[in-house]
C-alpha cells in the first residue's frame, strides 16, 4: 500500500479536523496524537474511527488496534507534517468519536459525596486540559465547562489532557446560572473560587467532604460578582508575596487535591 501524501482527501480532512471547531462538531469527530493517547482510548473503549501511521513506524498498539478491527492506513511525512501541530510529530494519528456527556450523568456520585470541577469560561487550551487531567488525578466525578470556555477536543487541549479525556465524564454546559441552579436543587454546596474577603473561607478550612462543585473562573477576570453571588460559599488559596493570583490550573489542582485529602481522612 502506498502511503497517503497531503495532498490527499483524507490527509486535506484530518487538517480541517485539526484546525476547525466547526468541522470536529460538525463530523462528531476529532484528532488523537501519539501511540500513548491512542492506547488511553483503546483502554477505555473509546470508538476510533481510523488510525493514519507514519510509513516504517511501528507500536505494539497498532497490533492491539488491528485485533479490534480498527482501519490502519500509511502516511508520508509530507502528510504527517502538515496535519500535526507541533514542530516534532507523532508518528500516530487517529480519528476518535466525540462522546458528550450529560450533567444528569454527574447526579448519583455527586449525591454520593463525590465532588466535580466547573471552569467557567476558561479561554486558553492547556488550561482546560490541565484541568481534565488534574481533576481525573484528584478523583474528580467529573468536570463541566460553560460556553465561552475553549473546545475540549482542540488539539492542544487533547495533548494537554494527557488521556484523561478519554477516563472521565466531561459535560459542556450552557451558562453557569441554570448550571448551579441544578446542582443545588440536588443538594450539591457549591464553592465560587475568589480572592480574600468577608465570608470567605481558606482552602484547608473548608468543609469539601459532601457532595461540591468547586468553580474556577476566567483566567484574566476570574468569576463574575454574579457567580460568586449565586454560589452557596466561597473559597480561597492565601498566598505570599506580591503575587495577585494563581494560574487557574494550579489553582484547580490545590482546591481539587484538598477536596481529595480531606475524603482520604
Amino acid at each position: 500500500m502506498m502511503p497517503l501524501t497531503k495532498s490527499n482527501p483524507q490527509i486535506q480532512r484530518l487538517r480541517r479536523l485539526m484546525g476547525r471547531r466547526s468541522s470536529r462538531t460538525e463530523e462528531g469527530v476529532f484528532v488523537v496524537e501519539s501511540p500513548k493517547m491512542l492506547d488511553e482510548a483503546l483502554d477505555a473503549t473509546w470508538p476510533i474511527e481510523c488510525i493514519y501511521v507514519l510509513d516504517g513506524a511501528d507500536h505494539p498498539v497498532l497490533y492491539r488496534a488491528a485485533d479490534e478491527g480498527i482501519p490502519i492506513v500509511l502516511i508520508d511525512q509530507g502528510a504527517l507534517d502538515s496535519v500535526s501541530g507541533t514542530v516534532s510529530p507523532q508518528p500516530i494519528l487517529a480519528t476518535a468519536s466525540l462522546i458528550g456527556a450529560s450533567l444528569n450523568i454527574l447526579r448519583d456520585p455527586l449525591q454520593a459525596g463525590g465532588f466535580v470541577i466547573v471552569g467557567v469560561e476558561i479561554q486558553d487550551p492547556g488550561n482546560v486540559g490541565t484541568m481534565i487531567r488534574t481533576a481525573e488525578a484528584a478523583g474528580a466525578c467529573g468536570i463541566v465547562f460553560t460556553k465561552g470556555s475553549a473546545d475540549v477536543t482542540n488539539p492542544k487541549v487533547v495533548r494537554s489532557a494527557a488521556g484523561s479525556l478519554f477516563h472521565l465524564p466531561i459535560v459542556v454546559d450552557s451558562d453557569a446560572s441554570p448550571l448551579l441552579t441544578q446542582l443545588h436543587d440536588w443538594g450539591i454546596v457549591s464553592w465560587a473560587s475568589a480572592m480574600l474577603g468577608e465570608g470567605v473561607v481558606l482552602f484547608d478550612q473548608a468543609d469539601l467532604t459532601s457532595g461540591c462543585a468547586l468553580l474556577m473562573g476566567n483566567e484574566a477576570s476570574g468569576l463574575s460578582p454574579e457567580v460568586v453571588v449565586s454560589c452557596s460559599r466561597s473559597i480561597t488559596i492565601p498566598m505570599a508575596g506580591n503575587t495577585e493570583s494563581l494560574n487557574v490550573g494550579i489553582a484547580t489542582g490545590v482546591l481539587a487535591f484538598e477536596a481529595a485529602r480531606q475524603r482520604r481522612i
